[in-house]
């Protein structure tokens, strides 16, 4: 005989498909407002670069990072070989982790009162980058050197300022390169007697 479904029978049936509904509905709602609240959640700000601070110790851990990116880059020729090459060799190893302006800007302020760690650094980077110049049979104008300085990021228009870099005006500059003569690069403070012995 067949079995006869009683009126108990499907209305446990229709009880759990409504649960199944519910707990549907409940699941799509809470995607919905899931998706919409970590979306609507931005991320957050990174905190800004800091300033490397002028100590032997942070000064030689840049300084050791330098040399390494300069052993990986071949050695520059034109104006433009030294542009990316001073981006590569000194500017990266400090972008790594500091902010290369303010860090700059803080190194040639500091140099001018005598602090030795400050001209430590600028000797290995800023001083450096005329020493390679120099070794490699190139002379740079004034000109061209706040060329290779700013379009690298190695310095802005005010720390070429601080090292020197407008003590020859822009009509001198190009009276000098048409007698062949290439003004001097920008000068830095004095080494002290710890920086000339180290170097």
């Amino acid at each position: 005989m067949p079995r006869r479904v009683g009126a108990a029978g499907s209305g446990t049936g229709g009880l759990r498909i409504l649960r199944l509904a519910a707990l549907a509905v409940i699941l799509a709602a809470g995607l919905v407002f899931g998706c919409t609240f970590f979306a609507a959640k931005e991320p957050p700000t990174p905190p800004p670069p800091a300033v490397m601070p002028m100590t032997g110790q942070a000064v030689s851990e840049c300084l050791s990072r330098v040399q390494a990116a300069k052993s990986a880059q071949a050695r520059p020729e034109t104006l433009e070989d030294f542009v990316r090459y001073v981006a590569a060799a000194y500017v990266e190893p400090v972008r790594s982790r500091y902010a290369v302006a303010e860090t700059m800007e803080t190194a040639v302020r500091l140099a001018a009162t005598g602090d030795a760690q400050a001209q430590r650094l600028l000797a290995g980077t800023v001083r450096d980058v005329q020493l390679q110049a120099a070794m490699a049979g190139r002379t740079f104008t004034v000109a061209q050197w706040r060329e290779i300085y700013l379009r690298s990021g190695l310095l802005n228009q005010d720390t070429f300022v601080a090292i020197g870099g407008e003590l020859t005006g822009p009509d001198q500059d190009r009276a000098a390169a048409s007698d062949g003569v290439a003004p001097a690069a920008p000068s830095l403070p004095p080494l002290s007697e710890e920086e000339g012995e180290g170097e």
